[in-house]
C-alpha cells in the first residue's frame, strides 16, 4: 500500500488541477459620446475685385478607425462646393457645424479631416489635414 501512496497523491493532484475554472463574463465596452464641431470662415475680406476669380471648395469628415481591423468607416461628411472666397462668411458670421458621435474608446479611434481646394485663375492647389480625437470634444477650424 505504501508503494501506491505517492502514485495516489500524484493522481489526486492531477485530477484536481484539471477541474474547470468558473467562467468569467467579459465586460462589454461602453460607448462614449464625443462632441465634434467644425467652423468655416474667411480669414480676411475677399471683396476686392482682385479675388473675383478665386474659388474654394471645403470638405469635412469624421471617421471611426477600428483598432483591431485597422478599417476606417466614414460616419459623417459634407462639402461646400466651389464658390468665390468672398461668398464664405467672415469670422463673426462663421458657419458652425456640430456633431455628436458615439464610439468605443478602447477599440475605436475617432478621426476628423478637412480639405480645402483652391482655384485661382485656373490654377489649382489643395491643403488637407486629419487628426485623431483624444478628448470628449474637439473644434476644427477651417479659415480660408
Amino acid at each position: 500500500m505504501s508503494r501506491f501512496l505517492p502514485f495516489l497523491i500524484g493522481a489526486v493532484i492531477a485530477v484536481s488541477s484539471c477541474t474547470k475554472q468558473p467562467l468569467i463574463e467579459g465586460k462589454l465596452e461602453e460607448p462614449v459620446t464625443t462632441s465634434l464641431s467644425f467652423e468655416v470662415y474667411a480669414a480676411r475680406d475677399y471683396n476686392d475685385v482682385y479675388y473675383d476669380n478665386s474659388l474654394a471648395e471645403v470638405r469635412l469628415g469624421i471617421g471611426v478607425i477600428n483598432l483591431k481591423t485597422n478599417i476606417t468607416t466614414v460616419v459623417w461628411d459634407t462639402s461646400f462646393s466651389f464658390r468665390q472666397l468672398k461668398q464664405y462668411p467672415q469670422i463673426a458670421q462663421k458657419t458652425l457645424i456640430s456633431k455628436m458621435i458615439q464610439h468605443l474608446p478602447n477599440s475605436e479611434l475617432l478621426n476628423v479631416s478637412k480639405a480645402v481646394r483652391y482655384n485661382v485663375n485656373g490654377y489649382m492647389s489643395m491643403e488637407s489635414s486629419g487628426e485623431s480625437v483624444t478628448s470628449t470634444s474637439k473644434l476644427v477650424s477651417v479659415s480660408l
